[in-house]
């Protein structure tokens, strides 16, 4: 028997030195070395400290959702290109190296920050304040919110703080902005310059143009883009619509009932609040007559009194500073917060400061409104329950589409029956295609349909939310890459475009010849195809032209003036010749207030400058390292998953 062999083998001298190698190499090595594999997977490391793949990650996601919440749908079309993705994750990771780098340096050179002072930086955080006092409950929900730990928080400001001890006092000297460089940045901003213009029309041109066949072809082989056939895909779908569910839901009368007597604040009035108020307007002498108003307060004077005496609000202070009765809505945010802060009749809030000037405000009444009988908000009472109804009805038909399309992968029939859904087809669908019917435009459904398991695999997608009403399943049938079609398939496209490149080219030789005669002899006659515009005042603001060839004429030296721009100006090739530099004279005030905006900008520039020399300098000191390897992984991800 075979267990006897090895019962009477483990006895055996051999075996017993062979178990205490196994033994000591697995104490030595560990078990992980035999189970695991180990991979380095971080894409770069600094000195002694590693960037891994997760950090690099939540750092690119943390970019995607500032750029979707300051630029939303064109930040969203941006993040379905698969270059712009990669480029911006290698822009995130370099940032991660600079910035690790010169913390790695500060760190090098001995500079420590201690817990005491990372308490006291956190506890100076106007962000964590409540009342005028650190609240610990916002501190950490805040933290929370934004998907950091308080020991993450704190590490990351204790690295702060220590890189922080170098780079403010570099920064304060090397952000100076002297008198002279707002002075000659004024003069070259306010400058405005006279040239004259002269164009062609390429399609004038086209009907001189001919190319043969072998050029034609030429033009194809150089110009692949222009003519690439974009990929794409057919499919069958399910819209579950929450709106097309409100239909659906008719509740009863008791529902009706139920759901006022369960929701009465919903169709109460907002609390209204009786408010007076101090109004001291921004502008010379206003701090001495807020302190006047605030000692006339803590003397006991009425508040309707100080306000006749000291308030600028024209339409208030001879009523004693009222305002009537107000809702939070009626107000500006700051001014609303501070009304609605307030406890008790009779309080008066700290100054609150706005673009008009300082505000002190009194609470003289608090309007609690009475809950209107069922019969008159019964219409209103009916919208909410539906809603309510149908939300329900959305939520359960959504996780029966989910479960039943991954169940049934093969076929949208058994989930459309169970939820009750129509099969829809998408028709011909080309990759970042926006002119078609909803939801087919929609750049997550078209990031589904193309991504390379979904449209492969001829398996229902994931659920798709497009948003917090619509969601999507599909599935691909039909999938056309993007492919070159035949030269003869195109041969009428290359013809039209390969024209009006050479007839665009022949207008700017022509207009070049003719700038540089121009430059020899003014009196130069222009040739019949040159349209001319002479006496062009143009400023930097000016929208005459195209922005790129307004920089090229602002980008012309003021000396000697027989210099011209060349290029392309509203889709005709353009030459602007300089005539003359004129200067704007501003008054004082406008002069002043142009320095100040020069100034604060300029500053910024050279912080940004200084930033850059610090990390360059923090490279140059520390040992980095790239794993190329664990680079490119990430970046295939990310490509994969812009699709």
């Amino acid at each position: 028997m075979l267990s006897d062999t090895l019962r009477d083998g483990a006895n055996g001298k051999i075996f017993k030195f062979l178990f205490w190698i196994i033994i000591l190499s697995f104490i030595f090595a560990g078990v992980g070395n035999y189970l695991i594999p180990r991979l380095n997977t971080d894409p770069v490391r600094i000195g002694n400290y590693s960037i891994t793949s997760s950090q690099w990650n939540e750092q690119y996601n943390r970019q995607t959702q500032q750029l979707q919440r300051s630029y939303g749908v064109q930040a969203a079309a941006l993040l379905e290109d698969p270059k712009y993705v990669r480029d911006l994750h290698l822009q995130v990771l370099d940032s991660m190296v600079s910035g690790t780098a010169l913390n790695y340096a500060v760190y090098q050179s001995g500079i420590r920050i201690g817990d005491a002072q990372v308490r006291e930086a956190i506890s100076r955080e106007q962000a964590f304040y409540q009342d005028g006092k650190f609240n610990n409950d916002l501190y950490l929900a805040t933290l929370r919110n934004s998907g950091m730990s308080p020991e993450y928080y704190a590490e990351q400001l204790r690295l702060d703080l220590s890189s922080s001890t170098i780079v403010n006092p570099l920064s304060q000297l090397a952000t100076r902005v002297l008198p002279y460089e707002t002075r000659e940045l004024g003069a070259l901003l306010t400058q405005s310059r006279r040239v004259d213009l002269y164009s062609v029309d390429p399609a004038g041109l086209e009907a001189a143009v001919s190319l043969n066949d072998e050029q034609l072809e030429n033009y194809y082989r150089d110009h692949p883009a222009e003519f690439m056939e974009k990929a794409r895909v057919k499919f069958n779908y399910l819209l579950l619509s929450l709106e097309d569910l409100k239909s659906k839901v008719e509740p009863t009368a008791q529902e009706l009932e139920d759901y006022y007597n369960l929701h009465q604040d919903e169709f109460t009035p907002a609390q209204r609040r009786l408010a007076s108020q101090i109004l001291i307007k921004n502008g010379e002498g206003q701090e001495d007559k807020l302190s006047q108003v605030q000692k006339a307060l803590q003397d006991g004077t009425s508040f309707a009194e100080v306000a006749r005496l000291y308030s600028e609000d024209v339409n208030t202070a001879s009523q004693g500073g009222s305002l009537g009765e107000l809702q939070r809505s009626d107000m500006d945010a700051q001014l609303g917060t501070a009304l609605f802060n307030l406890k008790q009749e009779g309080d008066v809030s700290a100054p609150v400061r706005d673009d008009y000037g300082v505000h002190i405000l009194r609470l003289d009444a608090i309007v609690n409104p009475a809950v209107p009988p069922f019969a008159e908000v019964k219409d209103e009472v009916m919208e909410h329950c539906v809603n309510e109804q149908a939300r329900k009805l959305y939520d359960e038909r959504l996780s029966a589409l989910s479960d039943l399309s991954f169940e049934n992968p093969d076929s949208l029939d058994t989930a459309a029956r169970a939820v009750e859904l129509e099969v829809k087809d998408s028709g011909t669908v080309i990759l970042g295609q926006r002119d078609l019917d909803y939801p087919l435009s929609e750049g997550e459904l078209q990031k589904e349909a193309f991504r390379e398991s979904t449209r492969e695999g001829g398996v229902n997608s994931q659920v798709i939310e497009l948003d917090p009403e619509h969601a999507v399943v599909l599935n691909v049938y039909e999938y056309t890459k993007e492919q070159l079609p035949p030269f003869e398939q195109v041969k009428d496209e290359v013809k039209t475009a390969a024209i009006s490149a050479a007839a665009t080219q022949k207008a700017r030789e022509l207009l070049e010849s003719y700038a540089q005669k121009l430059l020899a002899d003014p009196a130069t006659a222009a040739p019949t195809e040159v349209v001319s515009e002479t006496g062009i005042v143009l400023e930097r603001s000016s929208d005459k032209l195209d922005a790129a060839f307004m920089a090229q004429i602002f980008a012309l030296p003021r000396q000697p003036l027989a210099v011209y721009a060349s290029g392309m100006n509203q889709g005709k090739p353009t030459v602007a010749l300089l005539k003359e530099v004129l200067q704007t004279q501003g008054n004082e005030a406008e002069k002043s207030q142009l320095d100040s905006f020069i100034g604060a900008q300029l500053s910024q520039y050279k912080a940004r400058q200084l930033q850059q020399q610090l990390y360059r300098g923090a490279r140059e000191l520390s040992e980095v390292t790239y794993n190329e390897d664990a680079i490119d992984m990430m970046l295939k991800q990310s490509q994969q998953n812009s699709f």
